[in-house]
């Protein structure tokens, strides 16, 4: 993969804070170790889920975890899933990812706040200011932490494997037949990276940022900047739309997804906590083992590491 083609594109990153309302944060209000947590929407409720490494939590919360409904235990980590649909401020998150290249990076957990990185280019700062002075003005309990540049794609997943081990798996299939925005890009413009905003809230489309070497003329594509040639697509049905759906389904967080076209094949580089990369691979399994026609490989999967990212 050319890294070269997304770094610094999407250069902008804006890091708030919510102050949680639920039986975990008032637990989790002395403790302040970092936890890294994944939002989900579903049948119209927002879900946190929490991952506590087992060798980093004190005891005496963990006697208080456990009694939590949802607590669930793994060879390495406790992990707690937390309805925040009623959480004072959480509409934020709809109406940030609402604008125009705005994704959401990292997300974690820290004291008694959620702690949300959104990603997106200049040209929308001031979409973005509005936005946050308007919850801000209204809702004490949010908090604007920092706005910084972005950092490169590899420089965020190395600093995120120091507290959450990673996994990259990398498939790859021959370029299947299909219709819309994302399929004719592929087509016509092969040298275009795509990044799949994986932790997008909506259960009903994927928003899709794809990196150009050259301006794309497709119809059904917004641009974000035709200097740096980032367009954003909207997918509302296909197999990319029902894996990401059935992931989501099943909690299985992914961190990153991009796709690009090398020789006639579509390869789709998916980075996952290590925790959960056999339940992806059995996903994926379950979605390929009825479209041989298109000759799925597994090309990489690796735990991350500095040698992995010049096998991509």
């Amino acid at each position: 993969m050319n890294f070269n083609t997304i770094d610094h594109k999407i250069d902008r990153r804006c890091l708030i804070s919510i102050r949680g309302e639920d039986e975990i944060f008032e637990i989790m209000k002395e403790n302040m170790q970092k936890y890294n947590v994944f939002l989900y929407k579903n049948e119209g409720k927002m879900f946190l889920q929490v991952y506590i490494e087992k060798k980093s939590f004190a005891p005496r919360f963990f006697s208080m975890i456990k009694l939590i409904s949802t607590f669930r235990e793994t060879e390495n980590y406790y992990s707690v899933m937390v309805d925040i649909t009623e959480n004072s401020g959480v509409g934020i998150i709809k109406e940030l990812l609402s604008i125009r290249s705005i994704t959401l990076g990292e997300t974690y957990l820290l004291g008694n706040r959620i702690y949300l990185t959104f990603k997106y280019h200049h040209d929308y700062s001031i979409s973005l200011t509005t936005t946050l002075i308007k919850w801000i003005d209204r809702k004490e309990n949010i908090r604007l932490e920092n706005i910084r540049h972005s950092r490169t794609f590899i420089e965020g997943m190395t600093l995120l494997v120091k507290s959450l081990p990673l996994t990259v798996i990398q498939t790859s299939t021959i370029m299947p037949e299909g219709h819309g925005p994302l399929y004719e890009i592929a087509r016509q413009y092969p040298e275009t990276v795509t990044e799949v905003d994986v932790r997008s809230m909506s259960i009903t489309s994927i928003k899709c940022l794809s990196y150009a070497q050259q301006k794309i003329e497709i119809p059904d594509i917004s641009t974000v900047s035709n200097r740096d040639f980032i367009y954003e697509t909207i997918e509302l049905s296909g197999s990319l739309m029902d894996r990401v759906l059935k992931l989501n389904e099943l909690r299985i967080p992914r961190l990153a997804t991009m796709l690009e076209l090398k020789n006639g094949r579509l390869f789709n580089t998916t980075i996952v906590p290590s925790e959960n990369s056999d339940e992806y691979i059995g996903i994926y399994s379950k979605f390929m083992k009825n479209v041989s026609q298109y000759d799925p490989r597994i090309e990489i999967y690796s735990n991350i590491n500095e040698k992995v990212w010049s096998m991509l």
